[in-house]
């Protein structure tokens, strides 16, 4: 089986399948053309990184060289969901800052830094975008389901601390960007709220 007999099949019955799974009828699904350096996928799912932080890559300030490493949750998965996870994590550089105003432009020119440099790999279109919201709630998912497994798995009795309460509430009241400039968030505690007892 060649490329183009891959292609017309994705175009055919997986593209409409992921569209219909994951909500993003009306979206122009397709494959991206190969590009040096990038990925020949659907262009809004591929391989992912999926544990962008802070303590998973260096950065040569001399040469401006990042080193990315430590590439064990990498998988197949949304773009978006890789941005999104790169967008929380920016949050530690701001997140004392009381001003939300000023919390809001530090992302978003944060954003827009990541965003080029992730381009350079990956194509993502711009309509992708608007969802990350989205992506952002399911990253916040992803982190109450970890912390949960963390504890079955460690035979710890299941406990709904503050930060735990802090995510479980911007769910339920339906906060966006992990309640990061909404009233819910205390610069002088950050992603806290009062313990849930379960």
């Amino acid at each position: 089986m060649n490329y183009n007999e891959v292609a017309q099949i994705s175009e055919t019955s997986l593209l409409p399948i992921i569209a219909e799974l994951y909500g993003l009828e009306g979206y122009e699904i397709r494959p991206v053309k190969a590009h040096d350096g990038g990925r020949n996928v659907v262009y809004t799912f591929g391989m992912i990184r999926f544990d962008y932080n802070d303590g998973n890559y260096c950065i040569d300030f001399d040469t401006g060289q990042i080193t990315v490493f430590d590439f064990d949750n990498s998988c197949f998965g949304w773009y978006m969901y890789d941005l999104a996870d790169l967008w929380t994590h920016g949050m530690g550089w701001i997140q004392f800052e009381q001003g939300a105003g000023k919390r809001k432009k530090f992302m978003e020119d944060y954003f827009e830094t990541v965003l080029e440099g992730y381009r350079t790999e990956t194509e993502i279109d711009n309509s992708m975008l608007d969802i990350l919201p989205v992506f952002i709630k399911a990253t916040v998912m992803e982190n109450i389901v970890d912390a949960f497994e963390g504890m079955r798995n460690s035979g710890e009795k299941p406990k709904c601390d503050e930060e735990l309460s802090y995510l479980v509430k911007c769910l339920e009241d339906d906060i966006p960007y992990k309640g990061f400039f909404h009233e819910i968030y205390s610069c002088e505690e950050p992603f806290e709220y009062k313990e849930r007892k379960i």
